[in-house]
């Protein structure tokens, strides 16, 4: 059911969504639709929400359960402690097109999305140029950095030292699991990311030729792959393209002049 949500585009068009919320009473979120079993997994404070509703079912009794999407779980709830609402859905950022420049203001985004992000600070020219160059969306790629590098304080987008150069990533690409910083390092070392704006610039011909322009350009099809199903998927997380929804968002809504693009 949870795949199948995810994966049904007609989710995410909308912009209300069916949602609920706890009502005065702190509520079990189970595992199945039953309080027959101990199957509780979260416990919803009074008042908790608006969740998305995912599905609706009924029990043995009648009566109705729904399962939910919260930040961190999925669950089911019975219908008696619930008040159904709406939820403004921004899914529709999961089409957002991610080839092409968004034409935005260098010093605006150095003011508004990138003051105080550490060592991406005061860098816009570096990802409009990246942006330009590869055929890329710059918000996204902003967005993209600003989440792999920890708003810009991770150890390889501060820079590390590799065979007695100091090279940068800002996108932690080659960073695999167990073995990030050396790894990481190397992958920079090798393409020659010896400052913050070729580590940003070079980032951006590796996310453009990677998915971009391997016609995976926009967040659904980067995690789904339509055009292939079931292979060349971004991520194995099921909701990632939904997730990364709300930081690009955001970044939009900082902005007063800008291309938009679904």
């Amino acid at each position: 059911n949870l795949l199948g949500w995810f994966i049904n585009a007609a989710n995410f068009v909308d912009e209300m969504l069916p949602a609920l919320k706890v009502k005065e009473n702190a509520l079990n979120m189970r595992a199945e639709a039953t309080t027959s079993k101990d199957n509780v997994i979260l416990t919803l404070q009074p008042g908790a929400g608006p969740f998305f509703i995912i599905s609706e079912a009924e029990d043995s009794k009648g009566d109705t359960w729904y399962r939910i999407l919260t930040n961190t779980r999925v669950g089911w709830v019975h219908g008696d402690y619930v008040a159904l609402t709406e939820k403004k859905g921004e899914g529709i950022f999961q089409f957002l097109l991610l080839s092409g420049t968004t034409n935005v203001n260098p010093v605006e985004v150095n003011e508004k999305i990138l003051k105080g992000k550490g060592i991406l600070a005061g860098h816009a020219d570096a990802f409009i140029e990246g942006a330009e160059k590869y055929d890329i969306n710059e918000i996204f790629l902003i967005s993209l950095a600003l989440h792999e590098s920890g708003n810009g304080t991770s150890t390889l987008a501060k820079g590390v030292m590799y065979n007695g150069k100091k090279v940068y990533n800002m996108y932690g690409i080659g960073a695999v699991d167990g073995n990030e910083l050396a790894a990481g390092s190397k992958y920079a070392y090798d393409r020659g990311w010896f400052t913050p704006e070729l580590a940003i610039i070079g980032g951006a011909k590796f996310t453009s030729e990677g998915y971009i322009s391997n016609n995976q350009d926009t967040l659904y099809k980067m995690r789904w792959n339509p055009g292939n199903p079931g292979t060349h998927q971004y991520a194995t997380d099921i909701g990632w393209a939904a997730k990364q929804v709300s930081g690009i968002k955001k970044l939009y809504d900082q902005m007063t002049s800008f291309v938009l693009r679904l």
